[in-house]
């Protein structure tokens, strides 16, 4: 380990414990969806609190497949705008 490593890891340990002393929830790396870049179980709560009747509905229809439906439908969106962008690009080339 190199000696910034060991200066990084202090430095990261502080600044979680500050964030942490006001009230920052502090996640399971081993739970993050490094696909998605989130917890699984932020993105439940947050439909819960704010799309409670839509959630409802969503795992009615799903099952216990509700959440692969959400990153799903994000990933086609972001999927369109980015192919959305690269046409727009292509476009104005031409001219």
């Amino acid at each position: 380990m190199s000696d910034s490593e060991h200066q990084e890891k202090h430095f990261e340990s502080y600044v979680v414990s500050k964030l942490k002393a006001q009230g920052w929830k502090v996640g399971d790396t081993t739970k993050y969806d490094t696909e998605y870049a989130l917890y699984p179980e932020d993105l439940i709560a947050w439909l819960e609190a704010t799309q409670p009747e839509k959630w409802e509905k969503l795992q009615k229809d799903n099952k216990e497949r509700a959440l692969e439906a959400v990153s799903y439908t994000h990933l086609d969106v972001y999927k369109r705008q980015r192919f959305r962008r690269f046409t727009s690009r292509l476009h104005l080339e031409e001219r």
